[in-house]
Parts: structure tokens; sequence; C-alpha cells
């Protein structure tokens, strides 16, 4: 695909398209410009391709994908997000005290239905009269699709929105009955696999690029099914992936860094476009280097990470002493993915697996550079998804700094984990066997027979910092026990004391009464989105 021609003219015509909205609030007839669904309805193969490669771009750039993992993962048990009580916005979903004004949220949510908007101006106005505009249309299908399961996950009842509407007709909007919105997803997901071409080999993504394929729609397919508890249909989508042959595991290290970029393992990424030297016209709103690496002011940076960061993301204690008890050898050491997954003071000083100033650091040394305390960090550092500088983009503009890396929004180990959760349920051999797979990939023992709590232990490792854990808890029914004293304490990281043990101070938290059965499984819907549209109703105790 040729990323940037695609893109920069796909947002020219955006640009256009905008312009000719502020015809109707005028009253002016515009000259030289193309009314919008007449655009689309006569776009030929060329033209339908970009406007379906800026729906792509939204997927990655919007809150869709980038403010999901804020808002995910700071939900979970797994990782805090604020680092010095002065990010009030992250902070309410770490505490649990989010409100209807939050602008992580109303970004979030108002972004979902803008893909499904460009998604939707394509099926109704691109005409079906070529192979590759069919393969389009379908694609926008599979998007629109892929936007209300998170709409569903996070909202419950999010209106449906299933085709463009007038701003009258939007404003009439209620909250969205659940039944008719599964069947949105599932509609458009199976309507999209039809069309959709499956990569013709495990290493076959890299021709399709980052579109979607047929085994792609299968296993969102199977996932909405999933979290409708229909485990029956669930199983079939997952092994129809699985027998396909098309995809397999990569190497644990390989993850998140571009070895696997159009890997066996990705089903659906986002191209971070490695023919871009720059890259800033392609990921200049992304600031995940910045918001995600390591507190630069506060921590000595190790050579092999980019020299910036604000800290946001920093592993709980509860995850830091899981993975030391889960992830483990059968000699009781650190698995290969627990040394991708975390690391802690102690492995930062001994194992030499990071440099500083081309060194491995010691104890005398030290990792601070400044005096005041690593708030929200009892200490463990997250490794997963850090910017490693083999990574990025070469710049002379540190706030330039983009990475190489592809990153998933569907890998292969989660589909053979549903398919191992599933078949609990249906009773169906061959989970076992998709759950070893996953576990000896990960360098840890395999199990001669497994349960529920076998998964759920394997999800929360695995799919570390991939926004699935919250949404895990609440389906199954356990976050009001787990996530019962979030927001209760808070922590501080001080370095080492006299005795050598870690110097981890608590303080109290902003919410003493954590997590609430009842409301926090769902988020509140945003109070711009309730003043627009009166008609919805607001979800329980917001």
């Amino acid at each position: 695909m040729k990323n940037n021609k695609i893109l920069l003219i796909a947002t020219l015509i955006l640009s256009i398209l905008a312009a000719s909205c502020q015809q109707d609030l005028l009253d002016i007839e515009q000259k030289s410009v193309i009314d919008q669904a007449t655009f689309y309805a006569n776009a030929n193969d060329q033209e339908a391709i970009e406007l379906m490669a800026n729906v792509y771009r939204e997927c990655f750039f919007t809150g869709a994908n980038f403010q999901s993992d804020v808002i995910l993962n700071a939900l979970s048990d797994d990782n805090w997000f604020s680092q010095d009580n002065s990010a009030v916005a992250m902070e309410q979903f770490d505490d649990f005290t989010v409100t209807a004004d939050n602008e992580f949220l109303s970004d979030i949510y108002s972004h979902y239905y803008q893909l499904n908007y460009y998604a939707n101006l394509i099926v109704e106005n691109v005409p079906n009269d070529s192979d590759v505009k069919n393969r389009v249309i379908a694609e926008a299908k599979a998007v629109r699709a892929w936007a209300y399961i998170e709409l569903i996950r996070y909202w419950g009842t999010p209106p449906l929105v299933d085709r463009v509407m007038s701003s009258s007709e939007a404003e009439q909007l209620t909250n969205g009955n659940p039944e008719q919105l599964w069947n949105y997803v599932e509609t458009s997901l199976i309507e999209a696999a039809a069309e959709l071409p499956s990569k013709a080999s495990k290493d076959g993504q890299a021709e399709i690029g980052a579109r979607l394929t047929k085994e792609a729609c299968y296993a969102l397919l199977a996932k909405a099914y999933l979290y409708q508890e229909d485990y029956q249909n669930a199983e079939t989508y997952l092994k129809l992936v699985i027998d396909s042959d098309l995809y397999d595991l990569v190497d644990v290290n390989d993850l998140y860094h571009p070895a696997a970029d159009f890997s066996a393992e990705y089903l659906w990424e986002f191209n971070a476009n490695d023919v871009n030297t720059n890259n800033y016209t392609v990921q200049n709103t992304n600031m995940r280097t910045f918001y995600y690496n390591w507190r630069s002011d506060k921590l000595r940076m190790p050579d092999q990470m980019v020299s910036m960061g604000w800290g946001f993301g920093t592993p709980t204690k509860k995850f830091g002493e899981f993975i030391g008890e889960f992830d483990v050898t059968a000699t009781g050491e650190r698995s290969a993915r627990a040394k991708t997954l975390i690391t802690d003071i102690d492995n930062i000083y001994n194992d030499g697996s990071l440099t500083f100033g081309g060194s491995p650091i010691d104890e005398a040394d030290g990792a601070f550079v400044s005096s005041a305390p690593l708030y929200n960090s009892a200490g463990y550092f997250r490794l997963r998804d850090i910017s490693w500088a083999e990574d990025m983009f070469p710049t002379t503009n540190l706030w330039n700094t983009f990475s190489m890396t592809n990153r998933p929004y569907m890998r292969y180990a989660e589909v053979l984990l549903m398919y191992a959760e599933v078949c609990l349920y249906t009773g169906s051999e061959g989970g076992l066997d998709a759950l070893n797979e996953v576990r000896e990939r990960a360098g840890v023992p395999t199990l001669g027979s497994y349960d529920l709590d076998d998964v759920k232990d394997e999800r929360r490792a695995e799919l570390y910092w991939e926004a699935e854990r919250f949404c895990d808890l609440v389906r199954w029914g356990d976050a009001a026990s787990v996530l019962a004293d979030e927001g209760k304490v808070h922590y501080q990281l001080w370095g080492y004391k006299e005795d050598g043990s870690w110097d981890v101070r608590e303080t109290e938290g902003t919410n003493p009464n954590g997590f609430k059965a009842g409301k926090n499984e769902l988020l509140p819907f945003p109070a711009s989105e309730i003043y627009s549209c009166p008609g919805i109703i607001q979800n329980s105790e917001y």
C-alpha cells in the first residue's frame, strides 16, 4: 500500500467534504465543491481505497485505540496511570471516580461514532460495481462492527446508529437495545467475511498490508459471541480461524517490535508505515512515546529506551506479584514472556539486560535522578509496548520520534485463549491444546488438565497491556471482588532502604470505596452526549 500518498489524498478529500458541509449553514452554493454523497457514489477503485485508508487511519489515531489503552488498562488491577496525582482525567479511571465530564471519556465515545460514520458513508454510497469496491465496502462493515463491540463493552446500551443520519435524527437517539446492537455487529461481520479474502499463507499478511481479512472478521465475530455467552457460535468461528492454518505464534521477544509486523500472529494491525523516514505525517497525533515510557525526569533512562517519558501505565503491585508467582519456568525463574512484560528494581540492577551509559547499572549508581519519589509505583516497570530506541524512526527532533512497530488489534494468542475458554463451556476437545500452545511459547510448564481459573490467569499474563483485563473481570462476574480495593491506596517508590528492601510507601487514595457493584461495570455516557441527545438514559448511579 502506498500509505503516504493514500492518506494524504484521503485527508484532502475529507477536507473538501468538510467544507461542503458549510453549504447548509450559509445557504450559498459553493463553486468547485463536490457534494459528499455524489463524490462517494462516483468514486473509482483507487478513490474507494483512499477513502477506506482514512478509516483505517482513524482506527489508530482517534480515541478508538490510544485512549482505550488509557481507559481500560487504567480500569484494570494491572496498571496505574496517574504518576503524580496531577493527571486527574486519568486518575479517575485508576480510582473508579470517573464522571460524565471526563475528557478522555468524551473523546473515545465520539471517536467510535466517528469511525462508524465514516464506515457507513462508504457502505451507503460507494457502489458495489467492482471487486475492489466490494472489498472496500466489506472492510468498512468490519470496522463499524469493531467500533460497536468496543462501544457495547464500555457503555452497555450505546445508541444504535446503523446508517448516516442527519443532525435532527441524531438528536432523537435513545439507548440501544442489546439484541439489536449485537445483531448490527454480527450482520456486519458476517457480510464482511463473505466478501473479504484470506491471506495466501502464514506469511501472507505483508502482501495484504494492514487490511482486514476473512479470518480477522471470524475472530471479531467470535469475540462478539463470547460476550453474549453464545459459546457454540464463538467456538464455530474460532475453529474456522484455527483450522485455516494461516496463523501461528511467533517468538515472544518479537511481539510489539518491528520483527512481528505482518507476522503469522497478527490478525489485524495498524501499519506504522516503515517507508516514511520521519513518519511525522502519519503518526503526528500519537503520543505513546511520551505517555508510556518511564518517567525520565525521575529515573535514569536505559540506553535501549527513548530518553523521554511521562511514566503513565505503571504495573501495579498486584500485577507485579502475580507475574512473579505465575509466569515462571519449571525451575522457578522468570519466563521468557515475563521478561517481555515487566521488570523491577532488582532486575534492572542485577540481570544486565538494560544498560545505562553503556554499562549495567549497579545499586551504588542508583536509578533515580531526582530526590522526589516515583508516584504510583511499587517497584515494577513496564516493558511491553515501551518505545525502544532501535524501533524508532531516525529524527533530529525528539518530539517527532515515532515507532516503526505495527500495533496489533487482535493476536492469534487471543484466539487460542478464547477457544480454550469456550471449550470449557461447550465440552469440546482441543481447548487444552490451545491453552498449552500459548503456555509453551511463554516458557512456562504445560498443563495436563485445566479449568476456568487457568484460563483467567493465562489471559491476564498473555494479554497484559492489551485492554482486555477489565472487560474480562466484568463478563466473568469477578470485578466487584477483584477490584474492591482499587483507589483505596496509592504507592510511592523511594528506591532502597538501608537493609536492601524496596522503599515503597503507601498513601491514602482518592476513593475509599473502590469498585462499586451495579455501577462501575459500565462507564457513564458523556455529559455532552446526554445534553445533545436528551433521550439517552444515563447508566446507573452516574
